[in-house]
């Protein structure tokens, strides 16, 4: 491999090293290492317009609205059952979320193997992120589970506590696990 190439607009003696992005001064020992982030930034913005990122946040936002809602209306539907309780609610919002995060992402790789993002059968942005960042960040809770589970601890109930949070953890990745291959053997 040759050396590369000088990339600066006033010959500083910057040079890109090989095999990263990180710009160093070569025979200059006024300049310091650095990153240069406007050739990535230049390409960022041909690819994403600001049309592009305002659709994306107002898919996000509005998945992110709906998946909150179910969530309060899971969590009021556990603890309405007798025993049931806004930690039932909590775990259950997680799992079902965890399955669905797992299928959906499953469905994604299946349904994109082997396509170009340009051809018109790849699954739209704004549509993936309204679902899995949107809808699927605001249906599952990290924090309130996390408060809960300290509320147990605190409590005094420690044993409550770690059962809370090994069926949250080790529930969640199993139904997660489960879904995404049960998606790829249904798609293939």
């Amino acid at each position: 491999m040759g050396k590369s190439p000088i990339r600066s607009a006033n010959q500083t003696g910057w040079r890109k090293t090989p095999k990263t992005d990180i710009v160093v001064a070569s025979e200059n020992p006024e300049f310091t290492c650095q990153r240069k982030f406007e050739p990535y930034f230049r390409q960022w913005l041909k690819l994403y317009t600001p049309m592009t990122t305002w659709l994306n946040l107002i898919a996000i936002a509005s998945g992110g609205a709906l998946g909150s809602v179910c969530r309060y209306i899971v969590t009021i539907a556990a603890a309405a059952f007798p025993g049931g309780s806004t930690m039932l609610g909590t775990t259950v919002a997680n799992i079902l979320g965890c399955a669905a995060i797992g299928a959906f992402a499953s469905f994604l790789e299946v349904r994109h193997a082997g396509l170009e993002p340009t051809s018109g059968q790849w699954f739209p942005e704004p549509a993936r992120l309204a679902i899995q960042v949107g809808f699927l960040g605001g249906f599952t809770t990290f924090s309130t589970f996390v408060a809960e589970k300290n509320m147990l601890f605190q409590g005094g109930r420690i044993g409550h506590a770690f059962l809370y949070l090994a069926a949250n953890l080790l529930l969640g990745w199993l139904v997660l696990v489960l879904a995404a291959g049960w998606v790829k053997s249904w798609m293939s």
